[in-house]
């Protein structure tokens, strides 16, 4: 038995090292259907002490067939655990896998076993996260074959059994760089926290790609029936918990582009808000709030949202809705909606919508000179229907183009379009 104060006997084993050569180990998922398999597997370590450094190295080959994995791991480390003392000392760790590698530095862990905690840097080197879901076996499709090529990150970390938080955070994806902080409170039921600035960013690159258009000599195939519709989760909604904001200085989404973009997120007990958020675009101005209710039997949705003095002809241009049409106009809605999904939101959508653009044209027609030609036809043909055609010349130069519209229930109606020209 040993004196009272005195370490366990364990404390006082030295071990010379370990080497493990060319093991094998394979396991089976019974449950989920999956398979793993390591080939190959060699361990080194130097010398094995109570609270000594110890140099660790392995190395050795993941298969799998499902999900579809063949890649080489490799990890070089050098640690120090102290058992009395309950401290974990890493100054250094690289693992690599995949055309990945990550590397942690200056470690540090304290009571590692009662409520473990560390503190230390991320750094994951320049990789291909392309191909590195391929070799992990994930499938991903983009509109840009080009996204998703390259990838990095660094951080300084405290983490423990509870909560992760991430400092001075970096992380350069393709041409994007991206800057901040965040925290993840509470595993069991997370809280996030993040405040996050980015530089650059084009949204549409990783899009799923548009589907492929029939070609013109064939037949459209007959339409699919229509799928059921996507049940919103609001066990989901009422789950989140988030706090958190992010500016933008350059954003490419939906063909539209805007700069100096800010919102604030906020989701807690089933009631979200995005916003207040503000953008620049087109010349013009972006000024909105988005709120969602999932407190009750069926999702509430209320929006906020005016565009003030944009350049309409290029925004409509680059959302491919209309190339011909230029002038100054603001757009301003007040909407709310309810429902379980996309339909019944759509069907019980209700507001106000109004538009007002001034000192524009549009291309390709000609107002008074369509008036004016179906007037003369209809005198000519004595009253029947007649057909007049626009040129690729006309233009109808306007003052003022505005309306609003009165939503009820999905339906829009419209008694004060206003077309006012020179």
């Amino acid at each position: 038995q040993a004196a009272a104060g005195a370490p366990a006997a364990l404390g006082g084993v030295a071990i010379g090292g370990v080497r493990i050569r060319d093991a094998e180990v394979t396991w089976d998922d019974q449950a989920s259907g999956g398979s793993y398999s390591v080939q190959h597997l060699e361990l080194k370590t130097g010398p094995l002490a109570a609270a000594a450094p110890a140099d660790i190295e392995l190395d050795f080959d993941l298969e799998s067939a499902k999900p579809k994995i063949n890649t080489h791991v490799s990890l070089d480390a050098r640690l120090a655990v102290d058992m009395q003392k309950q401290t974990l000392d890493l100054p250094r760790l690289t693992l690599a896998l995949a055309g990945m590698q990550l590397t942690l530095s200056d470690v540090k862990g304290s009571k590692i076993l009662d409520a473990p905690a560390f503190s230390g840097r991320l750094d994951i080197a320049s990789f291909n996260p392309r191909t590195l879901m391929q070799q992990l076996g994930v499938k991903l499709e983009t509109a840009d074959a080009k996204a998703l090529n390259k990838a990095s990150v660094s951080s300084v970390f405290d983490a423990s059994t509870r909560d992760l938080r991430l400092k001075n955070l970096k992380v350069v994806l393709d041409d994007s760089s991206i800057a901040g902080s965040f925290a993840l409170n509470d595993y069991a039921k997370p809280a996030y926290r993040f405040d996050i600035g980015i530089d650059d960013l084009d949204a549409d690159r990783y899009m799923p790609p548009a589907p492929a258009q029939p070609a013109d000599n064939k037949a459209a195939a007959p339409a699919a029936a229509a799928a059921a519709p996507v049940v919103i989760p609001l066990d989901m909604l009422r789950s989140l918990n988030v706090d958190g904001g992010l500016k933008i200085k350059k954003l490419k989404a939906s063909g539209v582009r805007s700069t100096d973009i800010s919102t604030h997120l906020k989701a807690r007990d089933g009631v979200i808000n995005l916003g207040p958020s503000a953008a620049k675009l087109y010349s013009g101005s972006y000024h909105g709030n988005m709120g969602i209710d999932a407190r009750g039997k069926v999702l509430a949705l209320s929006m906020d949202e005016k565009v003030s003095g944009v350049q309409i002809g290029p925004m409509l241009k680059d959302m491919q809705i209309f190339e011909n049409f230029s002038g100054t106009g603001d757009i301003s809605l007040v909407l709310t909606a309810r429902g379980l999904d996309a339909r019944q939101i759509t069907e019980s959508l209700s507001g106000k919508l109004a538009f007002a653009a001034k000192d524009g044209a549009i291309q390709g027609l000609d107002v008074l000179k369509m008036i004016d030609e179906a007037q003369a036809l209809r005198d000519q043909y004595k009253g029947k229907p007649v057909q007049v055609k626009a040129t690729k010349d006309d233009k109808t130069a306007f003052k003022v183009l505005s309306g609003s519209a009165l939503i009820t229930n999905g339906m829009a109606q419209n008694n004060d379009l206003l077309l006012e020209t020179p």
